[in-house]
C-alpha cells in the first residue's frame, strides 16, 4: 500500500523527483540519459560580411590612419605634419580596404575588432592632448625672450 502512495518518477514530491522536474516541465521526457531537453540553437546575428561592410568604411578609419601624423604634430608643434582632406581620405580608404581584405573569411569576433578600433581612437585623443599639454606647460615655463631685450 505504501507503494501506491509514491509518486511516479518525474512527478513532484515522489521518490524520483528532482528540481529539474519541478521547474522545467517535460525535462524527463527529453533525450534518454541526458536529463535535460536539447538546447535550442542560438539566434543568428548579423553575418560577418555585413559587419565588415558596415564597420570597415573609410570614415571609420580616418582617425586611426592619421594617428601617427597627429601625434607627431602634437609632439613637435610643427604644422607640416597636418594632413589635408585628400591625404586623410587616401589613407582612410586604403586602411579600410586593407582591413576588409585581411579579415575576409577569417574567424574573428567583431566585438574585439570594434573594441580595438575604439581603444586606438581613444588612445590617439588622449596621447595627442597629453603631448600638446606637455608642450604648452614647457612653453609657459620658458622665460619670455621679449622681456630680456
Amino acid at each position: 500500500m505504501a507503494d501506491e502512495n509514491k509518486n511516479k518518477p518525474g512527478e513532484s514530491g515522489g521518490a524520483g523527483s528532482n528540481l529539474a522536474d519541478k521547474f522545467i516541465p517535460g525535462v524527463s521526457e527529453g533525450k534518454p540519459g541526458r536529463g535535460r531537453p536539447p538546447k535550442n540553437p542560438a539566434p543568428k546575428g548579423p553575418d560577418k560580411s555585413e559587419i565588415i561592410a558596415e564597420l570597415f568604411t573609410p570614415e571609420q578609419f580616418i582617425s586611426i590612419s592619421t594617428l601617427p601624423f597627429d601625434l607627431a604634430q602634437a609632439a613637435t608643434g610643427w604644422d607640416g605634419w597636418e594632413l589635408d582632406e585628400k591625404e586623410e581620405r587616401l589613407l582612410a580608404t586604403s586602411a579600410a580596404a586593407t582591413a576588409r581584405e585581411f579579415l575576409k573569411g577569417a574567424s574573428f569576433d567583431p566585438k574585439w575588432v570594434i573594441l580595438s578600433m575604439f581603444a586606438l581612437n581613444l588612445g590617439k585623443l588622449i596621447a595627442s592632448r597629453a603631448i600638446a599639454y606637455k608642450t604648452y606647460k614647457r612653453d609657459m615655463a620658458k622665460p619670455d625672450d621679449r622681456k630680456a631685450s
